[in-house]
Formats: C-alpha cells, structure tokens, sequence
C-alpha cells in the first residue's frame, strides 16, 4: 500500500500493538453492521494466530442512530478518538436525517485531510456477473476539492448555487500519488478530465498532472473525457491501469470501475492523508439485504486487507503486511474458484459462508507459510 507521505508513526501504534478506530454502525445503518461483523470474523482470527503485534479494535459510536440520538451522526467524542488514532475501519452507514449532521464519512475526511481516495478493482474468474475477465485496475480521486467538498446555497428557495474549487496544489498532491502508483504497476495512467475549456478547474488539474509527470517518463500518460472513458469502460475494461480524477468525476467513474468487476459489493477503498488512513467499501448500507444474511462482505473484507497492508508500510511491519497480503490472496482463490458466491456475484452462499470460506483459505495459506 504506496504511503502518500511518510510521517510520524504517534497516533495508531503504541508499545502493545496497534490501535484502530471501528465503526461498525447500527440497526439504522442497514446491513453495514453485518458486513463488518463478517469482516471481523476473517481479520480477528488470523491476526491473531499470524503472531503479528495485536490490533486492538476500539469501537466508536457513530450513524444514523447518532443522529436521531444527538443530532450529529458522528458525535464530538468519537471523532476526537478518530483524531487521536488516525486510522478507522469502518462498515457502510445510512445518510444521516438530521439537517445539521454531515455524513459520517465526509466528516471523518475532513477531519483527517485524507486527500487521496484509491479504489483498486480487479475481476475474478469464478464470479459470473464480471463483465471480462483480466480486469485490474486503479482509480486514484482526489478527495477534497471539486464539487463533492462544494460550498453551496439557495439564494432563494428554487436556485441552488455550488462553488467547484480546484487548485493546482491539490492536483499534484494527488497526481503524485497516481503516478507512483502507475510506476509500481503496469505505467499506464490515464488523467480523467475534459480538455476544452467548459470546465477551466479540469485545464488546471491535466496541466499539473502532466507538469508533474515529466518526473515520470516511464509513465504513458492519455487523457479521456469523463463520458468517453465511461464508454470504453463498458467495452474494453482491461485497457485501464490507473486512473486519476478530480473528485466529482472520480465520484462518479470509480463506481462504475468497479461494477465492471461484477458488483461493487467487490470494491474497497482507502481514504489516505499524511499518516492518516479511513478505509470502508466504495457502495452503501444495502437496505434491500439488512437482516437477511445474504449481504456480500468482501468489499468490507478487502478494505480490512488494505488497512492491514497500509499499517504494515507505514510503520514498517512485514508481520502485519504478510496478513493483509494473506487475506488478499484468499479472498482471490475463493473467488476465483467460484464456488461460494453471493447472489449479487452469481452464487447463493451467505454472508457468513463467504466469510467463512475466505478464513478457511487464509489459514490454510498461513499453515504453508
């Protein structure tokens, strides 16, 4: 997992282990509570009998019922705990109801300036809905400008007015992060952005991505308009190695990304900052499947992967980044074999036999070791 910057290592590692905020949500927040209890079910164990310094898993309060409850769905108490641990795990939560309660999500990459958002997405040979196969790829969106962080108002009631604000700084912020990305994979980076001058904030964030890409000419930089890459997407997935956005169109393409997967109960992401990290699934809290079991956990169990691998690099732990690699590895063997399967990939297993199968394989992978 490429570190946006390497900082200090205060904050989520202490002289017992490493500590991680968790927020696993409530009844209100759908089937988020189940998705994470599968992901636990697989993270725990093998944490445990890796031999790698523990993980503790400090619980804070947070979703919907926050918001009922106090009126914030992420309440002051648990975002200073999010503040002083710098790194959070957390399971899809419902859209907050309340008028003055910012999603949790949202606040929480305030809070951390995790500017980097990185989905990776790749297809597996035993899930039937994948539109190809061979699919591996990255989108790498910036998470802090753009029309998703806009500052909007009603004039009057029938008018909305929001502000795009993207600078040059932040573009070569998060361009650095995709070309590094791109140089330790196939040099492939495709910038996500519209040349002509409809949209002046895209001119600036191509020109720094090609300024900074000077110092990586081993890169092959393209440039594809949001629509056109949508286009090619559906036809020729597998062309794509990484892709770099401002937020809004990132917002948009990375789900899309990572549907050509098969489903994007398939996609995890990492919210990363400068030794700050939030990693959840890309999708939402799945209100159609809350309470039936049948809810796909892998998205929240690669996300898991990904915080372990993430730990690993930053503090420098090959035990607890061989975790995160092992559990990547299971999750693709079991995938590829396409025998236990949700019914969103095709199958008809269940949340907790997906997961299941996943630490079977793990552990077996562990015992070779």
């Amino acid at each position: 997992m490429l570190q946006p910057k390497d900082s200090s290592s205060a904050g989520n590692r202490g002289a017992g282990g490493y500590r991680v905020a968790l927020i696993r949500g409530g009844p209100e927040d759908d089937s988020g509570p189940e998705m994470m209890d599968a992901a636990l079910s697989v993270l725990k164990p093998l944490l445990s009998e890796s031999g790698c310094p523990r993980v503790d898993f400090v619980e804070v309060e947070a979703g919907a019922h926050c918001a009922r409850k106090y009126g914030n769905a992420l309440p002051p108490e648990s975002l200073q705990t999010i503040r002083d641990l710098r790194v959070v795990f957390k399971a899809p939560t419902a859209g907050a109801k309340s008028p003055g309660s910012a999603p949790v999500g949202v606040t929480i990459k305030k809070a951390l300036n995790t500017y980097a958002n990185v989905t990776p997405c790749r297809s597996y040979r035993g899930v039937k809905t994948a539109l190809r196969p061979g699919i591996d790829m990255v989108m790498v969106r910036e998470n802090t400008e753009g029309l998703p962080a806009s500052i909007f108002f009603r004039p009057v009631p029938d008018v909305s007015c929001e502000t795009r604000v993207i600078t040059r700084s932040a573009s070569q912020r998060i361009a650095r992060v995709a070309f590094e990305m791109a140089r330790s994979r196939r040099q492939r980076l495709t910038i996500c952005a519209v040349e002509a001058r409809i949209f002046e904030g895209d001119i600036i964030f191509i020109e720094a991505c090609k300024e900074l890409g000077k110092a990586y000419p081993e890169v092959h930089v393209d440039v594809r308009k949001p629509d056109a890459l949508a286009g090619i997407l559906v036809v020729n997935p597998e062309s794509f190695d990484v892709v770099v956005a401002p937020n809004d169109w990132g917002f948009i393409i990375s789900d899309e990304m990572v549907a050509t997967t098969g489903s994007v109960g398939l996609g995890p992401r990492a919210n990363l900052g400068d030794g700050a990290g939030l990693f959840e699934p890309i999708h939402g809290t799945a209100p159609g499947k809350a309470g039936k079991g049948t809810v796909n956990p892998i998205s929240e169990v690669l996300a898991g992967k990904m915080m372990l691998e993430w730990l690993g690099s930053r503090h420098h732990d090959e035990a607890i980044t061989r975790v995160g690699r092992l559990i990547g590895e299971a999750v693709a063997q079991v995938l590829d074999e396409g025998l236990v399967l949700t019914g969103d990939m095709g199958g008809k297993a269940s949340t907790s036999e997906v997961a299941g199968a996943v630490l079977d394989r793990a552990r077996t992978l562990l015992a070779q070791r």
